[in-house]
């Protein structure tokens, strides 16, 4: 008879996902879905963590809705970091910085000072102006310091009776010609043809004057703000600023189609083929004099 020794033997191994874990981390929903199982958590005990119903939970997880932007904070607390790849650019770090508060753009308007048009175009990386780019370096600072909101201190915006210290925007042009002229806000806005709140969102918000109302802005102004055109996207952009007509209504006067006309305000393309001959007869007749100051290639 022949015995065998006896030992214990430890195996090791990876328990296997559930079927419910999410093969890739595409939406957020995903992150939250394998978050809570690695937790061993139910739908019903995130949506508590979190403050929504189990059913949005479901939605977030099952049919890849996205969450508002009020709930990402309490998320990324859930989560223990951020889903969102590190922003690069200087509107990507502002749009970043705002998900991470839970702030839609219409919240962080008022706390700015600006428009929510304003946030949006901040975010989109699309060109503003001085007073806007400080007043959002401001934010980003005191985000990348860890600070609440709430303390946070903005760089100073002229009170509707004081005069600007320096032009750099559209508003401060108006809010000085206003002043020099000794008008209120009512006054002025009868002038230009505005509401006052128009007129506030320009000379407060720094927010930009529609193309309909440049006219009766300059007519207010008696001078445009902007440097004399140079090129042809600078004289075409003028000339619609003058006459307050949209790039798809000067497309219909040239006979061409309005992403040409884009495309020759942006630079990106230059005028040559059948669209040429037009615009070049059409310049000649309407500013021939501002024509002949480009510096044309």
């Amino acid at each position: 008879m022949v015995s065998f020794p006896f030992c214990d033997v430890l195996l090791r191994g990876q328990i296997p996902p559930s079927a419910a874990y999410p093969s890739e981390l595409v939406t957020l929903g995903d992150h939250i879905r394998a978050r809570r199982l690695d937790r061993g958590l139910g739908q019903r005990d995130v949506a508590r963590l979190i403050g929504v119903s189990t059913s949005t939970i479901s939605g977030w997880e099952t049919v890849g809705r996205e969450p508002e932007v009020r709930y990402l904070p309490a998320i990324i607390e859930f989560l223990g970091y951020n889903p969102e790849p590190e922003p690069s650019s200087f509107g990507e770090r502002v749009a970043w910085h705002r998900q991470r508060h839970g702030l839609a753009r219409k919240r962080l308007a008022p706390i700015l000072g600006v428009d929510p048009a304003s946030v949006n175009k901040v975010e989109v990386d699309r060109p503003i102006g001085r007073t806007l780019t400080k007043i959002f370096e401001a934010f980003l600072a005191h985000c990348d310091a860890g600070k609440d909101l709430a303390t946070l201190s903005l760089p100073h915006r002229p009170r509707p009776g004081e005069r600007p210290t320096s032009l750099e925007t559209i508003g401060d042009h108006i809010r000085a010609r206003r002043l020099d002229l000794g008008l209120d806000f009512e006054e002025a806005a009868d002038q230009i043809g505005c509401s006052t709140s128009s007129l506030t969102n320009w000379e407060v918000r720094g927010c930009g004057v529609s193309i309909r109302k440049m006219p009766a802005v300059l007519a207010f102004l008696g001078y445009d703000p902007h440097p004399p055109p140079s090129t042809l996207s600078e004289l075409l952009r003028a000339f619609r600023r003058q006459r307050g007509i949209t790039a798809m209504e000067l497309a219909q006067v040239i006979g061409v189609n309005e992403t040409t006309i884009t495309g020759w305000e942006t630079g990106a393309t230059q005028p040559t083929g059948r669209g040429a001959p037009k615009l070049w007869h059409f310049l000649e007749r309407e500013c021939p004099a501002e024509l002949r100051a480009l510096r044309l290639p």
